[in-house]
């Protein structure tokens, strides 16, 4: 990443990759879990993408605000709750390929969100 920018450790209910590491590259969590967090309000944002829930907790974006301004990468479902809890965001939509052929990569947007103020 960038000095001064700092990316929150997410959470998902899909299952960790062999090369992944609860708590680093995600937080993994199963599906009743998942749902009773998003129950007692602590996601900044949350979406079900392709089956499997994806989301920010709160006590991580809090503990990277802390340190540094805060860099999300999220989809629109998510940018849009973010946008409505803090309303000092600054989103940025940008292109990118992630090793993807032009074809397909013309067809992905990712959102990016970098919270600069309380909301």
């Amino acid at each position: 990443m960038f000095p001064g920018i700092v990316r929150p450790v997410t959470a998902t209910t899909r299952p960790k990759r062999a090369n992944e590491i609860d708590g680093r590259d995600y937080f993994f969590l199963d599906r009743k879990v998942f749902d009773r967090l998003i129950a007692e309000g602590r996601f900044e944002e949350y979406a079900e993408v392709h089956g499997n829930l994806y989301g920010t907790p709160t006590e991580s974006f809090m503990a990277a605000w802390a340190k540094a301004h805060v860099w999300l990468q999220l989809d629109v479902q998510g940018a849009m709750q973010v946008k409505k809890k803090r309303t000092r965001t600054h989103f940025y939509r940008k292109k990118v390929g992630c090793g993807l052929d032009q074809a397909t990569a013309a067809a992905h947007w990712r959102w990016k969100v970098r919270a600069v103020g309380e909301g």
